[in-house]
């Protein structure tokens, strides 16, 4: 009686070519593999179908993203079947491989179809995975001043290193299947092969990711208990990516094994002529963590250095960006906001004082003229009422009395537009009551230069 395993590695069939050699021989255990194989990725694929679905409608996921996903799963189905199919079967044909194709590649149909298989398996995590983080970051920053800030921008730049970071670990994986590892030489001391570059690339993206998180995720549910400002966020957002992003970078040279000591001597003699070819751009760079450290000049500040007023939207390691009344952006070195004088109108304060002038006729009484000011404070859209405006008589004019209207307001950025409006209701009280703004009047005496 023949038993299981010999019937198992029996032969169905066999083929061989004009000489009667044999070039591949079925088995039955491999119809069976075949088989069982697709049982095995019917169940899991049901399995994925309703976890995914659980999933999707606990967290709202969009329909077009649940079509999507779905069809990466059939996808991935299929090739994960025909993969265990190659694999009981012992079918491997190679495309070419060390000896045939480039030294020490090993390119097969199978290695292939585990490539496709691991593209699209990152394809899926980079959706689900983005999609949960959005959905956790929105969660913690529900529409409110933060997200306004970093909202749309903030969540491509994750998605986009979430896909990086996935990718680069596909291609890592692949490389080392292909079999292509190979270092190269660039010199007796020094050897680096693209599966160390790649990893290095992935250590700076996983530090990018997690400071991601911490700040957005843990960090930011801090910074609404403790209610510290968006600038002060921002700074501490900085100082922080800065120490991250240092540390990532070190442990990314020392993995492609690059040696630190001779880079860091080698550097020291070039810093003396770096530094003096490049003094307003260190400046700069200390300009910019005092900045930080400090925090004398914040994101959201309104600034006014005479040459300009604008928003503070972001400092950086040299330069900030200073958006303008007309929307136009302005660079300006981090050094000019530190060693030149610039007013701050929102660092102190929730509000600031604005002034109006204007001159009456002489004869015009001031009681009433201050009265009609006080009221056209107190109509115009913008102004506080605490503290209170008040109005200065500020001197006997040439051809005028002139008044100054003093009012507080919160809007420092239109506070232009506020004085304008003021000025409006000034003139509409003026004509009212029949209070008259002179305008300089001069005497011309022509003298003729006579007969002759």
């Amino acid at each position: 009686m023949i038993s299981i395993r010999e019937w198992l590695s029996s032969s169905l069939f066999a083929f061989t070519n004009e000489a009667e050699d044999v070039l591949y021989d079925l088995t039955n255990g491999g119809v069976i593999g075949c088989v069982f194989a697709a049982l095995v990725v019917f169940a899991l694929f049901r399995l994925s179908l309703i976890g995914l679905s659980r999933y999707q409608q606990r967290h709202n996921v969009d329909v077009s993203l649940r079509k999507f996903t779905r069809r990466l799963l059939m996808f991935i189905a299929v090739i994960g079947w025909l993969i265990l199919c190659m694999l009981s079967l012992r079918l491997d044909p190679a495309i070419w491989s060390g000896t045939e194709g480039p030294e020490g590649i090993n390119f097969s149909y199978l290695n292939i179809l585990i490539a496709i298989l691991c593209i699209l398996v990152a394809r899926v995590a980079d959706k689900l995975i983005s999609a949960r983080l959005i959905e956790e970051f929105e969660t913690q920053t529900q529409k409110d001043i933060f997200n306004d800030q970093y909202g749309k921008n903030n969540q491509s730049n994750i998605t986009g290193v979430v896909r990086n970071v996935l990718f680069i670990l596909v291609g890592i994986f692949l490389l080392n299947n292909f079999g292509a590892n190979e270092a190269f030489k660039i010199n007796d001391q020094v050897s680096i092969s693209l599966p160390q570059i790649l990893w290095a690339i992935l250590i700076i993206l996983l530090a990018r990711l997690a400071l991601w998180i911490f700040t957005n995720l843990f960090l930011y549910g801090w910074y609404k208990r403790e209610k510290i400002d968006l600038g002060k966020q921002y700074a501490y957002n900085q100082l922080l990516s800065y120490v991250v992003y240092f540390i990532a970078i070190i442990f990314a040279l020392k993995y492609i094994k690059i040696d630190l000591t001779l880079l860091l001597a080698g550097a020291a003699a070039l810093l003396v002529g770096i530094g003096i070819a490049l003094q307003q751009v260190i400046s700069d760079f200390f300009s910019g963590l005092v900045i930080l450290s400090e925090r004398s000049v914040e994101v959201g500040d309104f600034l006014d250095s005479g040459t300009y007023r604008g928003t503070v939207k972001k400092i950086g390691l040299r330069a900030s960006v200073i958006e303008t009344l007309e929307q136009k952006d302005i660079i300006v070195p981090n050094s000019h906001l530190v060693n030149e004088s610039v007013t701050n109108w929102t660092s102190t304060r929730l509000h600031t004082r604005c002034d109006v002038s204007v001159g009456v006729a002489y004869g015009t009484d001031t009681a009433l003229v201050k009265k009609l000011l006080l009221e056209s404070a107190d109509k115009t859209s913008g102004i506080m009422k605490k503290p209170m405006p008040f109005v200065r008589f500020a001197n006997f004019g040439d051809s005028s009395l002139d008044f100054e209207l003093y009012f507080y307001t919160q809007q420092v950025r239109v506070a232009e537009d506020i004085k304008s409006d003021a000025r409006f209701e000034i003139d509409k009280a003026f004509r009212e009551n029949d209070v008259s703004i002179p305008f300089p009047q001069r005497d011309i005496h022509i003298q003729g230069s006579g007969e002759k």
